[in-house]
């Protein structure tokens, strides 16, 4: 594993620990001996804080996990269904309006993204986005999207995602082989305030 360099380090899978104490990364490296290419598969797992330039990228998937499983319609649905007859009058469609908005700021707020497995080669390559949905009583259910292949058009955002795991990847490689991590008297200082 020594020696790695970016090109041969291949991301397959990334989990951002509870409170993101820490990231377990599935990775591989491809390297040559004696003429033929091997691919050594690796798991590292470390209870070091990331650094938000892995991080916030993980966390602005949430967005694209929503629209992939269909979360931003199903209760805006039901909330409409249950106002039917109510636009007659423009203030009444902006107080619905405004009622979707606060409802979909609810619903966001209960989901995290906690991290992404990547498959596939060429235009095959794709990606699963996994995170929780914590439920009115308090449990959190798993939710992952359906696998989103980089070269398709059917979310429409599948060149943004692509790019965001890009940025995942370098900086999983980063933090795996450069050592990477947030600084903890700045995590620490910014709790205590």
């Amino acid at each position: 594993m020594n020696g790695c360099t970016q090109e041969s380090f291949e991301l397959s899978k990334i989990k951002v620990l509870k409170e993101a104490s820490g990231i377990v990364v599935d990775f591989s490296v491809q390297r040559e001996v004696d003429g033929s290419l091997n691919k050594d598969i690796y798991t590292k797992e470390s209870a070091t804080f990331a650094h938000p330039d892995l991080l916030n990228p993980i966390y602005n998937l949430k967005d694209l996990l929503i629209k992939s499983i269909g979360k931003e319609t199903i209760h805006t649905e039901r909330l409409i269904a249950g106002m039917k007859g109510l636009f007659k009058k423009e203030a009444d469609y902006l107080e619905l309006e405004q009622i979707f908005e606060d409802h979909m700021k609810g619903e966001k707020s209960k989901i995290i993204v906690s991290g992404i497995s990547l498959s596939g080669f060429d235009l095959n390559k794709g990606v699963t986005i996994s995170g929780t949905y914590q439920c009115k009583n308090g449990a959190k259910i798993s939710i992952n999207s359906p696998r989103i292949r980089f070269a398709g058009e059917h979310f429409t955002f599948e060149r943004e995602l692509h790019e965001l795991c890009e940025i995942i990847e370098r900086e999983a490689y980063l933090y795996v082989f450069k050592d990477k991590a947030a600084q903890g008297s700045l995590i620490f200082d910014e709790e205590g305030e």
